[in-house]
This record gives C-alpha cells, structure tokens and sequence, in this order.
C-alpha cells in the first residue's frame, strides 16, 4: 500500500524486487509488522484496481510475460457488441479496419475530412481524432499524445508508466508531474 511518497511493506513483499500475485499473501500481516520505508521505484508500485480482472502486480511480473494470457478489458464487448457482432462476419484484416473506422465516426460523429486530418482548404481540423492520436504517439511516444495513451494504459490495466521524456522514479518529481500536465490535457480527451 502506498502513502505519500513512502510504501508498507511486509518480508514476503521486500524478499522480491516485483512481487508477483503468488508472493504478495497479506493475510499473516498484523499492524506491529509493518514498516514505513522510501519508494524504491514507481515501477514496483501499481494501481490497485484496473478493468482487466488481473492483479495488476501478476501482469507487471515477469511470471506474466513468461506465460501470457488472454486479457480482456471489462464491458468492451458489451459496450460495442453491434460491432463485434459484425467483426465475426468478417474474414479480411482490411474489412476489419474499414467496419472499425466506420463503427468510430458514428460513434465519434467523424466526418470524412476528420479521418483525413485535414479540412477541405488544407487546414488541420481543431478537434483531434483518435487517428491523430495514435499516428502522433507512433512518432514519437513521449510527447502529450503518449502521454494520453500511458493514460489509457493506466487506467485499464492498473499500470503505472515508468518513461516520458525522461525517467519517472516516483510520484512526487517533475517528470511525473509533466505526465500528469500532459496526460490531462483537455485537447485530447473529446473521442
């Protein structure tokens, strides 16, 4: 558990840097066993909820990346279920792609020029789009539309981001807080 700028720990936790969901049995921890020590890292903390349905500190540990499973994130299919439903009548990746870009301009009300970027004078639309999103953070990830999508991360997974501009080592320095700014920015978060 964290508090402020220091964590509680117990043995099992400390024996390991990362702590998978096997080591981290709480149910011996009394109150007289518990220490206040520095955060180490930001990359051994996690959320302690995410949308997956997986401890966070499981799909953090190497154990999880050593033997992947499926993940799902909760109320998705439900959510959009007109659209899986059509996904399973497709057997191309392209058809796939073109029923995914229709199903996100009319959920998004996107029109043709917004898929485009630009508007019919050569003018860059003011409102951003997820495409603009994706297309910016794949050139470079740690600018603010990186930020956005190790937002998005976050939020589902429970996974703190470790890298933006520079390392982030706690939750209380500036690259941390340059994240937040730029994760927050309301100038992506309209789709």
């Amino acid at each position: 558990m964290t508090v402020g700028t220091a964590s509680i720990e117990n043995d099992a936790v400390r024996s390991s840097p990362h702590p998978t969901a096997l080591e981290y049995d709480r149910s011996h921890i009394f109150p007289e066993q518990l220490t206040i020590v520095p955060m180490r890292n930001i990359s051994e903390y996690c959320h302690s909820t995410n949308l997956i349905g997986v401890a966070t500190v499981c799909i953090a540990s190497t154990l999880f990346n050593e033997n992947p499973k499926p993940l799902h994130i909760a109320g998705t299919r439900e959510s959009a279920s007109g659209l899986f439903e059509q996904l399973t009548g497709l057997t191309t990746p392209d058809d796939c792609g073109q029923l995914f870009q229709d199903y996100m301009c009319v959920v998004f009300g996107f029109e043709t020029e917004q898929r485009l970027g630009d508007d019919a004078s050569g003018r860059r639309r003011y409102r951003n789009s997820y495409l603009r999103l994706i297309q910016d953070w794949g050139l470079d990830s740690n600018n603010a539309q990186g930020a956005v999508l190790k937002g998005w991360v976050e939020s589902r997974f429970g996974l703190f981001p470790t890298y933006h501009k520079q390392p982030i080592a706690s939750f209380s320095g500036k690259p941390w807080l340059s994240y937040i700014e730029e994760k927050m920015n309301s100038r992506y978060h309209n789709n």
